[in-house]
């Protein structure tokens, strides 16, 4: 059982979230009494992701899409949608007028929310897909399926733009010119051609990612404990070694100048010096709880949560 995205109301007295694989439940804060939400018109969800109003999105078993606005009321009930098949994955374009879902027969469906219509429907994409990511101007998709590899699609029209090979295989994410392939290597690739400009190799498998407060140096921590910044669309700049703790997260302080990591197995969280590496004494004593994330407010507060 898993606990997809956590959404409270606009007015703060309701908290909306996904039991996967049961219901969608809608909590009320202030009694803690919980109640079964059914915006498909039946019971539970395949799929679910955010919308940039703060409402979300819902697959519905069977078939098709149902939209919930922020304030927690059904705007379109499902099965709206229904070309886009049992998605197991969607994605939102940014102005929220495009929602975009893939089934694990292969098959990436593209709906226009605003006009409830189904733009293109595409089938034999060679595998389940695993991933979609909208570019900022909700121009062009990347498409990952469990065959390696990532595909960038039109998002308003069945058509294939770009076949990167299955070396870029991992998690695809837009960043302005550019797409990011995250899994076993991060590249960047120029999408104008299929060149790499920027790889290298991510240890164990990437845990977590954060950009720097100037968007200049990515932040990244992986599987064998490894803390690793590059510059974006450049070098590599720094390599932490794990020391046999699993590094599971980790953010820049608000100034860039330093990183404060979290070790999944000890509950340690560590401050170090994003330039040499350097660190001092942990934060947190290794027999704490086990953490699972990590952030630092605009204050140098650090927020750690831990699995329980």
């Amino acid at each position: 059982v898993g606990l997809w995205p956590l959404r409270f109301t606009n007015d703060g007295r309701a908290l909306w979230f996904w039991a996967q694989p049961g219901p969608i439940l809608r909590v009320d804060v202030a009694t803690g009494r919980a109640e079964s939400v059914a915006p498909c018109g039946r019971p539970g969800a395949t799929s679910l992701a955010t919308t940039p109003d703060g409402g979300y999105v819902v697959g519905c078993p069977g078939g098709g899409l149902a939209l919930v606005a922020a304030d927690g009321s059904v705007r379109i009930e499902g099965p709206f949608g229904r070309d886009i098949g049992d998605a197991t994955v969607l994605a939102v374009s940014s102005d929220g007028s495009l929602v975009a879902g893939g089934t694990p027969e292969g098959q990436l469906a593209v709906v226009d929310v605003r006009g409830a219509r189904t733009l293109f429907v595409a089938r034999g994409l060679g595998g389940a897909v695993g991933a979609i990511a909208f570019d900022e101007r909700g121009e062009r998709l990347a498409l990952k399926t469990d065959r390696g590899g990532v595909a960038i699609r039109a998002a308003r029209e069945d058509a294939l733009l770009l076949q990167l090979p299955s070396a870029a295989s991992g998690e695809p994410i837009f960043d302005g010119g550019a797409l990011r392939v995250f899994g076993e290597r991060i590249t960047t690739w120029e999408l104008g051609g299929q060149r790499a400009v920027a790889a290298r190799r991510a240890g164990s498998g990437v845990a977590s990612l954060a950009f720097s407060p100037d968007g200049a140096r990515l932040l990244s921590t992986h599987g064998d404990g490894e803390v690793q910044v590059a510059a974006v669309g450049g070098p590599g700049l720094l390599v932490v070694p794990g020391r046999g703790r699993v590094a599971k997260d980790a953010a820049f302080t608000p100034d860039g100048r330093r990183i404060v990591a979290v070790a999944m197995d000890s509950g340690e969280v560590r401050v170090l010096d994003a330039e040499s590496g350097a660190s001092g004494a942990p934060l947190r004593r290794p027999e704490d709880l086990p953490l699972r994330r990590v952030d630092v407010l605009a204050d140098g507060r650090v927020v750690a949560v831990p699995f329980a």
